[in-house]
C-alpha cells in the first residue's frame, strides 16, 4: 500500500477504538427480540477492559479495525483459563492465518504460520478464533476487484491508474516529433 493509504487507515481506526462500547444480551421475548443492558460486573467488561497483559480495549479494537480495512480479515484468539473460560484477546496478522478445512464442518481449524519468526506453525482450534471477514461487494460491471478488501481494490485501482500516467509520459518523452526551432 502506499503512504497516504495507511494515513487515513490509521486514521480510520484510531477514531473506531476511541468509541466507546457496550455489551447487550439479546433475548427472546413475547413481542420478540430485545437488548438488555449487561452489568459492568460481568466478566465480559473485564474482558474487553484488559484483554491482554499491556494492552487495553483501545489496543484491541484498533488491531481489529485496522486490519479489516486494510485486508478485509481479522482473527482474534481466545485464550481460556482452566475452567475453560476465556480470560486474554489476542489479535493476529491476517497474513499469518490460514483457514484449514474439515471433514465435518467448513472450517476445522486455522494455522498460525510463525515460521518466520523461527518457530513452528501452530493450530488453533476453530472455536477458540474470531474471524471477522469484510469483502468488497464490487457492484461494478466488471466485477473486477470482487473478494478483495476495500483497500486491496483501491489501491490496484490508483496503481493501474499510475501505471498508464507513466506508460503516456513515456511514450511522450521517448517517441514525440521532435519540436520546430527557430
Amino acid at each position: 500500500f502506499r503512504n497516504s493509504v495507511y494515513i487515513c487507515a490509521n486514521a480510520v481506526a484510531d477514531k473506531a477504538a476511541s468509541v466507546g462500547y457496550r455489551v447487550n444480551w439479546v433475548r427472546d421475548g413475547k413481542s420478540g427480540p430485545y437488548r438488555e443492558h449487561v452489568r459492568t460486573s460481568h466478566p465480559l467488561y473485564g474482558l474487553l477492559q484488559e484483554p491482554q497483559p499491556r494492552k487495553t480495549f483501545f489496543d484491541l479494537m484498533y488491531d481489529l479495525s485496522l486490519w479489516l480495512q486494510l485486508c478485509g480479515d481479522t482473527y482474534t484468539r481466545k485464550h481460556r483459563n482452566c475452567f475453560s473460560i476465556p480470560d486474554r484477546l489476542e489479535t493476529f496478522s491476517p497474513q499469518w492465518v490460514q483457514a484449514v478445512p474439515g471433514m465435518e464442518t467448513y472450517t476445522d481449524s486455522y494455522r498460525v504460520n510463525t515460521l518466520y519468526l523461527g518457530a513452528q506453525s501452530y493450530d488453533i482450534r476453530a472455536n477458540d478464533m474470531i474471524h471477522v471477514q469484510r469483502r468488497n461487494p464490487d457492484q461494478s460491471s466488471t466485477r473486477r476487484f470482487y473478494g478483495l478488501s476495500v483497500c486491496l481494490a483501491t489501491e490496484s485501482t490508483i496503481q493501474l491508474e499510475q501505471d498508464m500516467y507513466n506508460r503516456l509520459r513515456h511514450k511522450a518523452t521517448n517517441f514525440a516529433k521532435p519540436g520546430l526551432i527557430f
